[in-house]
């Protein structure tokens, strides 16, 4: 004051502000690779080191439908605060591949970019609710041989690609009635044709 009395100086912080000019980031789980499912749940981790902590994480998603080169383009899904984020696939779109991409905002209002057109997803899966198809080739004539072959052929159409092909039989007697089916054989290498 004008007497020269002076406040003594603060012995602990009255007032202070974080500066905060950089985004968070964010990590994320790998998705299985295949789903038949349209219930998901995305795992990740966030971080704003030395910043203001990070306030929430945004969802989005884009789509390529089964057996097509045209995307639906981002989309915004929902936000989050804490993983993992549970989410289901719509089910009017059919099988397809979906991407998706996680956007950490802080609490300064800093945030990652949003995906533009053409941006590719960090994760992805691929929705395939189709089972494949085979057909097996007439066998022709009585045989004595003990093991025969069995040409086929099998397709997923524009699905995930097959797995495996399973080798099924049944015997039915002379003048006897057909036996039950029973599993004798698997493809592993599931190729779309052989024997």
């Amino acid at each position: 004051d004008g007497a020269g009395n002076a406040e003594p100086g603060p012995a602990t912080v009255k007032a202070s502000i974080v500066l905060d000019t950089i985004a968070p980031t964010v990590s994320v789980t790998p998705l299985a690779p295949a789903v038949k499912l349209n219930s998901l749940s995305i795992t990740y981790s966030a971080s704003d080191p030395n910043g203001s902590g990070v306030f929430s994480v945004d969802l989005y998603r884009r789509f390529l439908p089964a057996g097509s080169s045209t995307w639906v383009d981002w989309s915004y899904v929902k936000r989050v605060t804490s993983s993992p984020i549970s989410t289901s696939l719509p089910t009017g779109n059919g099988d397809g591949r979906y991407e998706f991409v996680l956007i950490p905002c802080d609490n300064a209002g800093n945030c990652a970019p949003t995906p533009q057109t053409g941006d590719v997803g960090t994760i992805y899966t691929v929705l395939d609710k189709t089972a494949p198809s085979s057909s097996a080739t007439a066998l022709t004539g009585p045989t004595s041989a003990s093991a025969i072959d069995v040409p086929y052929t099998a397709t997923d159409g524009n699905g995930t690609g097959l797995a495996t092909v399973d080798l099924y039989r049944r015997f039915t007697p002379p003048n006897g009635s057909p036996g039950s089916y029973s599993k004798v054989g698997t493809v592993t290498s599931a190729a779309t044709s052989g024997t």
